[in-house]
């Protein structure tokens, strides 16, 4: 299994997003959405996401991949150093919108289970 064939329809869900009637991504970080695949923040980067699947087993009886994506942001702190845990909620909130039961398009696969697991920082 080609790696690209999920960060890339998982990377694009994020960029393009456009909530209707709500708040979406764009919107919560004011303007321009970074995003990488891998699992480095690129240098220079203050706020962006990062894409990566650190595992994906393959049954080789079932021919079924398990697999974990993991969805990283950064997200600057308050010039005092803490956790801007306000802005760090929305967005996880609105990730876990975006992805929860709600997988990309991955052509040539067939997903069977697809879910937030382990959402990590603030929630809203």
């Amino acid at each position: 299994m080609n790696y690209d064939d999920i960060l890339t329809p998982a990377l694009l869900t994020i960029v393009n997003d456009q909530n209707t009637g709500g708040t979406d991504i764009g919107t919560i970080l004011g303007g321009e959405i970074r995003a990488a695949k891998g699992s480095r923040k690129p240098s220079g980067w203050d706020e962006c996401f990062t894409l990566h699947i650190p595992s994906n087993s393959r049954d080789p009886d079932t021919k079924i991949h398990t697999g974990t994506l993991n969805i990283n942001y950064y997200c600057p702190n308050y010039p005092d150093g803490n956790t801007n845990v306000e802005k760090h909620g929305q967005v996880v909130g609105r990730l876990i919108e975006l992805f929860d039961d709600k997988w990309p398009d991955i052509p040539g696969y067939k997903i069977g289970d697809w879910s937030v697991r382990e959402p990590l920082g603030p929630i809203p």
